[in-house]
């Protein structure tokens, strides 16, 4: 007997979650892999486009199934940035060498699946081209969805909702071009139209208009303070609440030698600070991704609203670096005239030659606006309203779907045993959930419950779960 799996989508999640449980169980596992955008791996983040789309992370921090397999197996230099599409081409190699080795019990299928529902203690997956698939178990590594803009554009032909892949934009028949966004979405549209379209000129803009701090190289260190022996032994529950985890964060970047306390980080970015001591600060913070997913799991609803209210956007905003070869070519961009920034957006208004952008004592027109905000909090699609409807589940209100954090299940009376949440569509319960460190940890859960599902059937005596 073996235990029949679906995974519904092939990006980064879907991708490490189908290698991991394939090597732990290639006998005992049937596995069919769904994915509406033909990805193999790399899914939106790292699929193929221009090359001036660079990872956010060190290439030694990017990694399938062990630090460094990625900078190993793709030559790049030790501390470089590389581009996304690199990282995506190393992930679809591996997951096509997979399949391959695995071809008797690991199906992908290029297709969207539109529908799902409960049949008896197993569920039923209909896809976009009217086929059906039988599961026992399914995961949900769906990704994100761009978030909509709040204004209102009826001249679709001026709009531009999805900024990926970069590569389709240069063929916009446009001069001046605006950028709605300004994070790392947002840097990658601005400089892949700079850099091969000498013709134009983009206005990046948002209610806040903040470039996300740079910083050069830096590496992961191993926690001090927030050790994962700590937060299962010592860490109850936070220690004071939000507060609390302010001053774990405090002790953590003191324990490194860190002249820096956590507000300071958030309020200041550091933009007086040297890249040599930005790379230490930021090797602490990258190295506290899944540490810090669980202290927010320990908040209460109304600290976690708190947060969203007070701290979200400054969180984001200083969070997750760019290269600092970035924020040159932008400044450098600059300088030439070709880019500007424009704060303070309160609305977008159709003209008849194209958009004016409104700010509260100025304005700008454009020929051409892309949507780059990012990903959305919430998650709207047919699949997660048949969630709601036969299984119970709910949206999380700080994005994606209500999930469990230990295991990663579905909430929902119905749903407990057998249907899992990872990637983006965590983002609520996971702390957002964008960074490969949160994701592996996500992977670790779930392939240890399904572990468990495997010493059952190996307890009825089925020879194929042994």
């Amino acid at each position: 007997m073996k235990l029949h799996i679906a995974i519904v989508g092939f990006g980064y999640a879907g991708a490490v979650l189908a290698d991991r449980l394939l090597r732990q169980h290639p006998a005992g596992v049937s596995i069919n892999i769904f994915d509406k955008c033909r990805s193999m791996g790399e899914g939106r983040a790292y699929q193929g486009d221009l090359h001036t789309n660079l990872l956010n992370r060190p290439a030694e921090l990017m990694y399938l199934r062990e630090p460094q397999d990625f900078l190993h197996a793709a030559g790049v230099p030790l501390g470089s940035f590389a581009p996304r599409p690199v990282f995506g081409d190393f992930l679809r190699a591996e997951m096509k060498k997979m399949l391959a080795e695995h071809r008797t019990v690991a199906r992908y299928t290029p297709s969207e699946v539109i529908s799902i529902r409960p049949d008896g203690l197993s569920h039923i997956l209909k896809t976009a081209d009217g086929n059906e698939c039988k599961a026992d178990i399914v995961v949900l590594a769906i990704g994100s969805q761009a978030q909509s803009l709040p204004y209102v554009i009826t001249n679709r032909d001026r709009y531009t909702s999805d900024p990926y892949p970069v590569s389709r934009l240069l063929a916009l028949d446009a001069r001046q071009i605006g950028i709605v966004g300004t994070r790392h979405s947002a840097v990658d549209v601005a400089l892949g139209l700079l850099e091969h379209r000498d013709d134009i000129e983009v206005v990046i803009t948002s209610r806040r208009s903040r470039i996300p701090v740079a910083s050069g190289a830096y590496t992961r260190v191993e926690p001090r303070v927030l050790s994962e022996d700590y937060l299962k032994g010592a860490l109850g529950s936070c220690e004071g609440g939000l507060r609390g985890i302010v001053r774990l964060i405090d002790r953590e970047l003191r324990a490194h030698d860190i002249d820096c306390t956590l507000i300071e980080f958030l309020r200041t970015r550091l933009d007086t600070t040297s890249m040599a001591d930005r790379g230490r600060l930021f090797g602490v913070i990258s190295s506290l991704n899944a540490q810090l997913a669980v202290l927010w799991s320990r908040l209460t609803p109304l600290e976690r609203e708190r947060f969203d209210m007070l701290w979200r956007h400054y969180w984001a905003d200083a969070r997750v670096p760019i290269p600092a070869c970035r924020v040159e070519r932008l400044t450098e961009m600059q300088r030439q005239g070709r880019l500007s920034i424009f704060p303070g957006l309160k609305d977008v208004r159709e003209t008849v030659s194209g958009l004016e952008l409104v700010s509260e004592s100025a304005s700008v027109n454009v020929d051409h606006l892309i949507n780059a905000a990012g990903p959305g909090s919430q998650h709207h699609s047919t699949l997660v309203d048949d969630l709601m409807r036969y299984y119970g589940g709910g949206l999380h209100p700080q994005g994606g779907l209500c999930c469990d954090f230990e295991t990663c299940l579905l909430s929902g009376q119905q749903a407990r045993s057998s249907i899992f949440v990872t990637g983006q569509l965590s983002s609520g319960t996971y702390f957002g959930v964008s960074s490969i460190d949160a994701i592996q940890d996500q992977v670790r859960r779930i392939s240890s419950e399904i572990q468990g599902r495997f010493k059952l059937l190996a307890a009825s005596g089925a020879p194929e779960a042994a």
